[in-house]
């Protein structure tokens, strides 16, 4: 009789930490539990929004500023003719912005709860998420118009926001605004280097995000479909493109003799 109650009670014990064996998280697999807890993790996982910036040509090759000979028309080649009215069902463009704001959104949802960082370094990566969302939406307004605004990322089984109405173009492009100026001052500064997510980077977005916005809403014709010209937006849009101009040219590195 004792000895089927050893047997018994061994049974358990191995049961039950078979149980507990199977409930751990994998040991060589990241997931969400073991993923989000260091800075190191972040800095990696935030390395893909570098293939967003495509870098400069050859003269005959691409690059979001491929070179003209002898002009000054740096603007990207992909968007030297946008065709499109409608969005299309099968346009890479519609699909990878979203798929890059989905990133954003997975960061700025995951980081205020790393304990191994101080405020200072978190806002410094929420503030890499808002930049690259603001810079994904950027992009999307201005080719396809209104769109939908979404702040999570998404998942198959929501519904309600994969097909949600798209919003009025200015009101996306305020939120782009917020995203932006939250990335210019939380930040941190270069210190040096030219090839990390910094405020400098986020200056120059805001500059040409705010450049585009004040002169679209300066210029645009109410009889092309558009919206009437709006003179208050288009001076907030500029000042603030002054404003991140400034910030950039005020530093002693981007200083030649005394003068820019």
């Amino acid at each position: 009789m004792k000895k089927i109650n050893i047997l018994f009670l061994m049974s358990l014990i191995a049961l039950s930490s078979c149980d507990s064996m199977l409930d751990k998280d994998p040991q060589d697999t990241f997931t969400n539990t073991n993923f989000w807890t260091s800075e190191s993790n972040i800095s990696g996982y935030a390395n893909a929004f570098y293939e967003e910036f495509t870098g400069y040509g050859n003269g005959g090759g691409s690059g979001l500023f491929y070179y003209k000979t002898l002009s000054d028309d740096q603007v990207g080649n992909s968007f030297a003719n946008w065709p499109y009215l409608n969005v299309p069902a099968s346009d890479g463009s519609w699909k990878s912005d979203w798929e890059e704001i989905r990133r954003a959104c997975i960061m700025l949802e995951h980081i205020p709860g790393i304990a191994a960082m101080d405020e200072a370094t978190k806002n410094h990566w929420i503030g890499v998420a808002r930049m690259m969302r603001a810079w994904e939406y950027y992009h999307l307004v201005r080719m396809f118009g209104d769109v939908p605004w979404v702040e999570k990322s998404l998942n198959i089984t929501d519904d309600g926001v994969l097909y949600a109405k798209c919003e009025d173009r200015d009101l996306i492009m305020d939120k782009v605004l917020e995203d932006i100026n939250f990335a210019c001052t939380h930040m941190i500064a270069s210190k040096g280097s030219k090839t990390t997510f910094s405020q400098d980077m986020a200056q120059a977005i805001k500059a040409e995000i705010c450049l585009y916005e004040g002169t679209f809403r300066k210029y645009r014709k109410a009889e092309d479909k558009q919206k009437a010209p709006d003179m208050e937006g288009a001076k907030k849009y500029l000042k603030e493109a002054k404003t991140a101009c400034q910030a950039i040219m005020s530093k002693t590195s981007y200083k030649l003799n005394g003068s820019y």
